[in-house]
């Protein structure tokens, strides 16, 4: 089949359009899978002593999540330390908050309030099974006075 010139000019511009079209439905929305990230992991007060206790909390996620995890672990992790410091039930929408007591015999400075167990230990979709894909985490400096 051969084509006029002019059924080529409005071939040509049919898909040039199209392919502008298509490039635009990207960049409006280039991930279409919906971000769905823990809400901010809140530690109060930010400086405890060895023994002392920690608010640790979360708010709700802005999206739907896997109900299979019931609890969350929380660790105390630093550079020489890494002990688990309590288990907390989790809400629906993925809330909660707990009280734990930070370990006598951890040592000062700064550390992090890890929350595992979660479904963001987990994305398979972006970095494979071994990934650990959101840091969940809050900080907290322990200050032996």
């Amino acid at each position: 089949m051969r084509l006029l010139p002019i059924g080529r000019c409005l071939l040509a511009a049919l898909l040039l359009t199209a392919g502008v079209l298509l490039a635009a439905c990207d960049a409006l929305d280039p991930d279409p899978e919906p971000s769905c990230t823990p809400g901010p992991l809140e530690v109060s007060p930010g400086t405890v002593a060895p023994g002392g206790q920690v608010t640790v909390r979360s708010g709700k996620v802005s999206c739907t999540i896997d109900r299979g995890y019931t609890h969350y672990e929380l660790h105390l992790r630093s550079m020489e330390d890494d002990a688990v410091v309590g288990t907390v039930e989790v809400g629906t929408h993925g809330e909660f908050a707990t009280t734990v007591t930070i370990p006598a015999d951890a040592h000062a400075g700064d550390a992090s309030l890890v929350v595992s167990g979660s479904t963001y230990d987990y994305c398979p979709q972006h970095a494979g099974p071994a990934a650990d894909c959101a840091a969940y985490h809050g900080d907290v400096v322990v200050d032996a006075g």
